[in-house]
C-alpha cells in the first residue's frame, strides 16, 4: 500500500440484496471503488455525486483544521449571518477531548465544554459544549464590527458556508480583510 499513515488496512465488505456479493479488500481505494460500485447500483448517479462531492469538502476542510489544546481561545463556525459567534475558551479540567463524530478525521478531537468570554475576556456564564475541532476557527485580535475581518467568512477568507478550504470567500477575495474589493 502506498499511504504510509495506515500499518494496516484490512476490510470484510458483504453485500446482500438483489445481488450478493462478499469482498475483502487491503487499500482505502479500493474500498471507496467498491463502496461506490453499490452506491450507483442503489441511488441515482447524481446523489452519489452529491454525497462524494460533499464528503469530499468535510474531509479536506477537516484536514486542514488546527489541533487544539485545552485553554486555547477559539471562535466557532456556524451559519451566523455575520460569521461571529463571540470568543470562546476551550474549558480546562472540565473533560479530555474525544474522536470527533461530525467530519471522520481520526486526528480531529470533539471537546467537552467550552466557556463564552466576553470581548474582555471575563467569562460571561454561558457554554458551549460538545464542539468539534473541524467547527472551530482560530481567534481573531479584532471584532468584525471593527472593519478589520470580512463579516461573511469570519476572516479565515474561504467561502463563507460550508468552510471551504481552496475555495476563497466571494465578498473578500479570500483576503479575510472587510471590504477587499
Amino acid at each position: 500500500m502506498n499511504d504510509s499513515s495506515y500499518t494496516r488496512f484490512d476490510a470484510k465488505v458483504v453485500v446482500e440484496g438483489p445481488y450478493t456479493s462478499a469482498a475483502q479488500v487491503f487499500a482505502p481505494a479500493a474500498l471507496l471503488e467498491l463502496a461506490l460500485q453499490h452506491a450507483l447500483f442503489s441511488m441515482p448517479a447524481d446523489a452519489v455525486a452529491d454525497l462524494v462531492n460533499k464528503t469530499t469538502v468535510l474531509m479536506l476542510h477537516s484536514l486542514s483544521c488546527k489541533r487544539r489544546n485545552a485553554g486555547e481561545l477559539v471562535r466557532l463556525e456556524d451559519e451566523d449571518p455575520d460569521g461571529y459567534n463571540g470568543v470562546y475558551q476551550i474549558a480546562v479540567g472540565r473533560g479530555e477531548p474525544e474522536d470527533c463524530v461530525i467530519c471522520g478525521n481520526p486526528l480531529c478531537n470533539e471537546w467537552p465544554t467550552l466557556v463564552e468570554l466576553t470581548p474582555e475576556g471575563t467569562k460571561t456564564g454561558d457554554f458551549a459544549y460538545h464542539v468539534s475541532e473541524c467547527r472551530m476557527l482560530d481567534h481573531q485580535a479584532e471584532h468584525p464590527s471593527s472593519g478589520a475581518v470580512c463579516e461573511y467568512c469570519g476572516g479565515d477568507g474561504y467561502h463563507a458556508v460550508p468552510r471551504t478550504p481552496g475555495v476563497d470567500c466571494e465578498a473578500c477575495k479570500g483576503t479575510g480583510k472587510r471590504g477587499s474589493e
